[in-house]
């Protein structure tokens, strides 16, 4: 199951600059802040007694998250890598394969089949090898093939896996956290 959501952000950009070339300026912050709408400028004396006026420009900008239902085994635990029954696994989308311990580490993001991917992986040393480290669990959710590409990127961005780095180059589709 996947909710669509739109979240309201502040990002808080924290650019201080003197006022001088103003409208370049906020051309220049409006490209790199992925193009805000809604932009609010303060002057205000500069720092350590100086009357120049600096520039803070912060920005308000609709996101959009998605919300998806990340799947544990029936036991209401993370599933094992190793012991999931692949026969009760009929989805397809998004899935995290990491291992427990201190810490506990991301080890895949991937996408598709979820049964046939984890089968393909069980065979994958690569991934395998990490059980010495903790034992390896899995979850996954339920997604829509449009918005695989940029899950999968998004949560490879934030978990840096350790196998995989050839996550499919699109725009990033945030989405909440198994965690």
């Amino acid at each position: 199951m996947l909710r669509i959501g739109l979240v309201r952000v502040r990002i808080p950009l924290n650019f201080h600059f003197h006022l001088s070339g103003v409208g370049l300026l906020l051309r220049f912050l409006h490209s790199v802040s992925g193009g805000c709408k809604v932009a609010a400028l303060d002057s205000y004396p500069g720092c350590a007694g100086s009357d120049t006026p600096i520039l803070h420009f912060f920005c308000i900008k609709d996101i959009f998250m998605l919300t998806a239902k990340w799947l544990k085994c029936n036991s209401g635990d993370w599933c094992s890598f190793s012991n999931l029954d692949l026969g009760t696994v009929d989805e397809e989308g998004i899935y995290i394969i990491w291992h427990t311990g201190n810490p506990g580490r991301v080890v895949y993001v991937g996408q598709g089949d979820v049964a046939a991917r984890i089968r393909t992986h069980r065979n994958d040393s690569r991934i395998t090898s990490y059980a010495k480290d903790g034992t390896l669990k899995v979850t996954w959710a339920s997604v829509s093939v449009q918005y695989r590409d940029g899950i999968e990127r998004y949560l490879a961005d934030k978990w840096n896996p350790l196998v995989g780095d050839a996550h499919p180059d699109v725009a990033l589709i945030a989405v909440n956290s198994p965690w």
